[in-house]
């Protein structure tokens, strides 16, 4: 080959290869901007939903997908405990597993309602007056009193069905 062929092929090379990385740019830019619009529906879905032209059922039902994410291996510890007292019939243990899911979802270590997923102190500018994180706390708290008291009522039900002692 000639030196200016090559040269040539060089230039059409070093052009190619900036466009695609500038192609490349640009569709991951995109896909940042869609990204963290949909992971801020955590805060506003009507204003996601507007924003994307998609429907807000997916916008809210999305943004739950990733408040769960936010601390996920956390959670699957604390649920995994809270199963295991209970199959191990500790009631008490799982209600403070869970309470304690209660009071790390409030200060947003389990469930973070921040696109990046991010802790913060409750009633935080940064949560732009979102109610979400005592949604989750009551949501753990009231399954908590639930699991005391069918602990409870299965007590009292075993504690019927016994056999009488023998005097």
């Amino acid at each position: 080959m000639h030196e200016a062929d090559l040269r040539a092929r060089r230039v059409a090379l070093n052009v190619s290869g900036a466009a695609l990385l500038l192609a490349i740019a640009k569709g991951a830019a995109g896909f940042a901007a869609g990204s963290i619009a949909l992971l801020s529906s955590a805060l506003d879905p009507h204003r996601v939903a507007e924003a994307a032209g998609i429907p807000l059922a997916f916008v809210e039902n999305f943004g739950v997908f990733i408040m769960l994410a936010h601390g996920f291996i956390l959670t699957a510890m604390l649920w995994g405990a809270a199963l295991a007292f209970l199959i191990d019939r500790q009631i008490g243990k799982a209600a403070a597993v869970l309470l304690t899911c209660s009071v790390l979802s409030v200060f947003g270590i389990m469930h973070s309602v921040l696109p990046t997923g991010g802790i913060y102190w409750p009633g935080s500018p940064a949560l732009m007056g979102s109610h979400v994180p005592w949604h989750w706390a009551a949501a753990y708290a009231a399954f908590a009193l639930m699991v005391v008291a069918f602990g409870a009522f299965a007590s009292r039900s075993e504690d019927a069905a016994a056999p009488p002692e023998a005097a």
